[in-house]
């Protein structure tokens, strides 16, 4: 062995448990595990394409536990989920906040475990570095605008629409396994 081989280790091979997001097939069943900061698109392009790939007789399960982060890759979810032929089921632990309740909310059926908790709440934004004033303003504008839409059209049968307008206002929502499974019932 020389001196290289000593100090450098050797890679160890990467197995479906070490992605970001590990997508497990097995049977009829596809598991989902978004247990991290959702990330950018690309890190759900796998999950994507097992979701709109799967057919009637098998079943998603998303393993959820998270507090949320970019937007677009929650809606890359959300759409890969509305449109999914397969059944989706979200199993919803420890918290579950922001994008991650998009997420969940667009699946077929939510199963709150004990102890968990729900956050819904506007979304955050940065200026994703260096960015001119008028820029920052046109995009909060429109983000503004089309948040209002997308907001109620997500929480809507969740929230009532006097707690969406208290959401978007800036209000947080939290709430425990109890609840949200008072609110699903409904």
């Amino acid at each position: 062995m020389n001196l290289e081989e000593l100090l450098i280790p050797a890679k160890k091979p990467k197995g479906k448990w070490d992605k970001y997001v590990p997508v497990i097939k097995q049977d009829d069943t596809i598991s989902i595990y978004l247990t991290g900061e959702i990330d950018e698109p690309a890190e759900y392009n796998e999950a994507c394409h097992a979701i709109a790939n799967a057919t009637e007789s098998q079943t998603i399960y998303l393993y959820i536990n998270t507090p949320g982060g970019i937007l677009d890759s929650g809606f890359m979810l959300v759409n890969a989920l509305t449109e999914a032929k397969a059944h989706t089921v979200a199993i919803v632990q420890g918290t579950v906040a922001s994008a991650g309740t998009i997420i969940t909310l667009a699946c077929k059926q939510v199963i709150p475990k004990p102890f968990s908790t729900f956050m819904i709440h506007n979304y955050s934004m940065s200026g994703g570095g260096y960015s001119k004033g008028h820029e920052l303003k046109q995009r909060q504008t429109y983000m503004d605008g089309h948040n209002v839409r997308t907001f109620n059209a997500i929480y809507s049968g969740f929230l009532t629409p006097k707690e969406i307008k208290e959401m978007i206002d800036g209000k947080d929502f939290w709430m425990d396994d109890i609840e949200v499974t008072k609110r699903l019932e409904k």
